[in-house]
């Protein structure tokens, strides 16, 4: 029963409106709170977690209460060290996920010091498009043109991503509980 609640929560959302306007019943406008809080549970990443919490086999369990181990002991020394590639997942997945907000950021946010470099970049880019296209330079403007300075905005954004996958790839590890339980 559970499950169907939390899922039905991804299939039915309450919108936009009602979201905007909980934001701003809040006053969490113009406020870095309301990205953070306000999008912290994904509901695509709470069934991955779940499922693969499920997958750890319950021997493994009921051999550390066997020795004596508390719930709280099981979780930190057995579920969590076994979960770290899901984990680093769910990690990856949401950084990437609030690296490139574009629309809530714009929306909620409206100081330019609180934007963040998606927003930014997007900004910068019409601007430079309407720049160009108002000085009417054509499509080269001393050997570079308006694409170039496109492209390099998306190589920029996307150099942090490049620089953490790496980090994060050791987590990704082929049969982690391969071994852990026997018989």
């Amino acid at each position: 029963m559970i499950n169907l609640i939390v899922v039905f929560t991804m299939w039915f959302n309450a919108g936009m409106v009602p979201m905007y306007l909980n934001f701003r019943g809040m006053n969490l406008l113009d406020n870095r709170w309301a990205i953070i809080l306000g999008f912290a549970v994904n509901t695509y990443n709470f069934i991955i977690l779940r499922t693969y919490f499920a997958s750890i086999p319950e021997a493994l369990e009921e051999a550390a209460k066997i020795d004596g181990a508390s719930d709280f002991k099981i979780l930190v020394n057995i579920f969590v060290p076994l979960a770290l590639p899901s984990l680093a997942t769910i990690g990856l997945f949401y950084a990437v996920e609030k690296w490139n907000s574009y629309f809530w950021p714009m929306i909620l946010l409206q100081s330019d010091s609180k934007i963040p470099l998606q927003v930014v970049l997007k900004k910068m880019v019409v601007d430079m498009t309407s720049r160009l296209d108002s000085l009417e330079f054509g499509r080269d403007m001393q050997g570079t043109s308006e694409d170039g300075y496109i492209y390099s905005t998306m190589v920029f954004a996307m150099i942090p991503m490049i620089i953490i996958y790496p980090f994060i790839q050791r987590f990704f590890v082929k049969g982690v509980m391969i071994g852990s339980v026997k018989g």
